[in-house]
C-alpha cells in the first residue's frame, strides 16, 4: 500500500501500519482520539483523531513523551489525560500529560508514584483516580493501589491489593464498590492466572477478598446486566 501524503487515512485500513498497543479514547463531539502505540522501531507520541462522521483519520499532534500500553482517560474536568505506559528508551514510563484533542497539544503533570503500564484507572468522586494492577521493574506485578490527583496535591501511594497482577479486569459497580477480577501474578518465578476477585470501597478505600471466578482468566471483559 502506498503511504498516504497527508495527514488524512480514508479508512482503518489506511492508518500507519505496524502499530500496535495504541490507546482511544471518545471525545463529547463523538470523534476518536487515538495516542501513542507501538512499532518495530519503538514507541511513538503521535496523537491521531477519528472523525466518525467523514470517517476519516488526521494527525493531530504528538505526546509529550512516546508510550504505549499506557491509560487514556477523562479527568473529572473532562481532559484527557494520559499515564504511565512503556517504551523503548525509557521503559516503564512514571510521567503523565494533559492532551488537548482540539489542536494536538500536550503538557506534562503530575507524575504517578512509580512507573507503571498495563494498569485501569477508575475515576473516584473526589476527581482522583485509582489506579489499579500493571506491570513494572518492581518484583511481581503490581499490589500497590495508588490514587492519583493530576494536580499533583492530593496523591496517595501507601495502598496495596491482596495480590498483585497485570491483565485484570476493573468493573465500578455504581454503588461506590469496585471489582477487581483474575489477571496474571507470580508464585516464585512462576506466572499464573488468578481466579480470584477483590472488592474496593471508593469512599473508606477498604480492600477485601470478594470470592473466585469460576477459571483463572485474564485479558477479559465484565459487562453489568440488569440483574446486577
Amino acid at each position: 500500500m502506498t503511504a498516504p501524503t497527508d495527514d488524512r487515512f480514508e479508512s482503518i485500513a489506511d492508518m500507519p501500519l505496524g502499530v500496535s498497543e495504541a490507546r482511544a479514547i471518545l471525545l463529547p463531539d463523538g470523534g476518536v482520539l487515538i495516542s501513542g502505540g507501538d512499532r518495530a522501531t519503538g514507541g511513538v507520541s503521535d496523537l491521531q483523531r477519528y472523525d466518525s462522521k467523514s470517517g476519516a483519520f488526521t494527525r493531530i499532534g504528538q505526546m509529550f513523551e512516546s508510550r504505549f500500553v499506557h491509560i487514556l482517560v477523562h479527568d473529572a474536568r473532562d481532559r484527557v489525560i494520559a499515564l504511565g505506559g512503556f517504551n523503548r528508551t525509557s521503559r516503564f514510563l512514571q510521567s503523565a500529560e494533559q492532551i488537548d484533542p482540539a489542536n494536538g497539544t500536550a503538557t506534562p503533570i503530575a507524575p504517578l508514584c512509580a512507573p507503571r503500564d498495563n494498569q485501569h484507572a477508575v475515576p473516584l468522586a473526589d476527581g482522583r483516580l485509582l489506579l489499579i494492577g500493571g506491570d513494572s521493574d518492581e518484583a511481581g506485578y503490581i499490589r500497590r493501589l495508588d490514587i492519583y490527583d493530576p494536580a499533583g496535591t492530593d496523591t496517595r501511594c501507601d495502598l496495596s491489593l491482596v495480590t498483585g497482577r497485570v491483565h485484570e479486569e476493573v468493573f465500578k459497580l455504581g454503588n461506590g464498590q469496585v471489582l477487581v477480577f483474575g489477571g496474571l501474578t507470580t508464585y516464585g518465578n512462576d506466572v499464573v492466572f488468578l481466579s480470584s476477585v477483590e472488592r474496593i470501597d471508593e469512599l473508606t478505600l477498604q480492600i477485601r477478598p470478594a470470592g473466585s471466578l469460576p477459571h483463572a482468566r485474564k485479558k477479559f471483559q465484565a459487562t453489568l446486566l440488569n440483574d446486577g
